[in-house]
């Protein structure tokens, strides 16, 4: 299927320091995979698939030395591998004292083509939800707000998904397209993560790369409020890059046990502490 965009999607930009998620209230016990988001410098997020690795797209910039902070310890990208042109790089982390890192939450990479079956775990650090926006008496959808010292977490599903990215939309809270914790990321949110779990595993299967407006999230058409527009947000898919994430992930960290379940061509990106197998 080929995804046709008919709206304009605004990249998520570097002079803009923010990593939001945009939701219709406070959400409690939305499951989620732990402490896997982290900081990409300071305009950016990224997603921990090791216990030294990270995903992130490229568009925000960054590079070596550029400082990462996941469940609040601070780290360096002390190793990139970029893919083609492709919006998307794993990061190797290490301390400012050059150690290596030691994640203890980290999510397995999607490889399969499932994407549409699951309800997503979407979060991100910073700005949420501010003023809600009316018009004629109507409210149609959200400012964005302050920015937030913690995880915010919500929910979303596939609308639309091609061979290279994913997209959701924001719908109004209780609307028949709708899930429990309805959510959607904001400007600053490029590298975060769309997440699922599937027979007790986390997985990543797409990393924020835009949205359709900037500074306000919707849910009506603030022209005829009556009507319903849901924003749209577009993520990387992952899954399309998983045989290539694995190779680069081997070279970066060639543990022992991580070379031999290569030779047997069963390669887990999580260095042999988690596996990738949601099998289709």
């Amino acid at each position: 299927m080929k995804l046709k965009f008919t709206v304009l999607f605004v990249l998520f930009t570097l002079c803009v320091p923010s990593y939001a998620i945009i939701t219709h209230g406070d959400y409690y016990s939305v499951p989620n995979p732990g402490e896997v988001v982290g900081k990409w410098g300071s305009n950016a997020s990224c997603v921990a698939v090791g216990d030294q690795l990270v995903l992130t797209t490229k568009h925000q910039g960054g590079g070596i030395g550029t400082s990462i902070t996941i469940a609040g310890q601070n780290y360096i990208a002390a190793e990139i591998s970029d893919f083609g042109s492709a919006d998307l790089r794993l990061v190797r982390l290490e301390t400012a004292q050059g150690q290596r890192a030691s994640l203890s939450d980290y999510v397995s990479v999607y490889s399969g083509n499932r994407e549409q079956d699951y309800v997503a775990t979407i979060g991100g650090f910073g700005r949420i939800s501010g003023a809600t926006l009316a018009n004629q008496g109507v409210e149609y959808g959200y400012a964005w707000g302050a920015m937030s010292s913690e995880i915010v977490w919500g929910t979303n599903k596939v609308s639309a998904i091609s061979s290279s990215a994913i997209t959701g939309n924001f719908n109004e809270m209780g609307s028949y397209h709708s899930t429990e914790f309805e959510a959607a990321p904001a400007l600053g949110d490029s590298g975060g993560g769309w997440f699922f779990q599937a027979d007790g595993q986390w997985y990543v299967a797409g990393l924020f790369r835009s949205v359709e407006r900037l500074n306000e999230t919707w849910y009506k058409n603030s022209y005829a409020p009556y009507s319903a527009h849901a924003d749209s947000f577009s993520a990387l898919r992952v899954s399309n890059y998983a045989s290539v994430i694995d190779i680069a992930a081997l070279k970066m960290v060639p543990e022992p046990m991580t070379m031999a379940m290569f030779a047997c061509g069963m390669l887990a990106v999580t260095m042999g502490k988690r596996r990738n197998e949601c099998n289709d």
